[in-house]
């Protein structure tokens, strides 16, 4: 899968950020790198793929307005939907939410239904895999923190 997502390494494991346009992707992936040391991958893109039943996140050649296309790849920990708020506040993502982020930012043939129901099947299948959370936040540390708990926990 081809995605529009923010992504990072963080000790080894991939996180990514997705939302919608101007919402925060690639400001929160420089939080993580600011704050917590991560390496930003892509500020705009991603490869998604199952290989040998892990979830792993590709570097993709598409660098985009964040100018950051690196190539490598990482296990994925968790899948972050962010929403802008005035306080953070992280939980689980239901499934209809994850399912709504991915289909948004995939790129995939949306007038043939076999691209669909081929596309629909692996969401379902990553989204059965992998965490996925819902972070309402403000563009600041504090909001890292609130994620880093959760991976400190280990929830992520």
């Amino acid at each position: 899968m081809h995605c529009m997502l923010s992504y990072i390494i963080f000790r080894g494991r991939a996180i990514l950020f997705t939302a919608q346009k101007q919402v925060g992707k690639s400001t929160q992936a420089a939080l993580w790198e600011k704050h917590m040391g991560a390496e930003v991958i892509n500020g705009d893109r991603a490869l998604i793929r199952c290989v040998d039943g892990e979830w792993r996140a590709f570097g993709s050649p598409y660098c985009g307005t964040s100018r950051i296309c690196k190539n490598a790849d990482a296990r994925i920990a968790a899948i972050v939907i962010l929403c802008q708020a005035e306080e953070n506040s992280l939980r689980c993502a239901k499934p209809n939410e994850a399912l709504a982020a991915l289909m948004s930012g995939i790129s995939y043939d949306t007038q043939s239904k076999r691209s669909t129901e081929k596309c629909l099947d692996i969401c379902g299948k990553l989204i059965e895999a992998v965490p996925f959370y819902k972070l309402d936040c403000v563009p600041e540390k504090s909001a890292v923190e609130a994620l880093y708990k959760e991976i400190e926990h280990g929830r992520i």
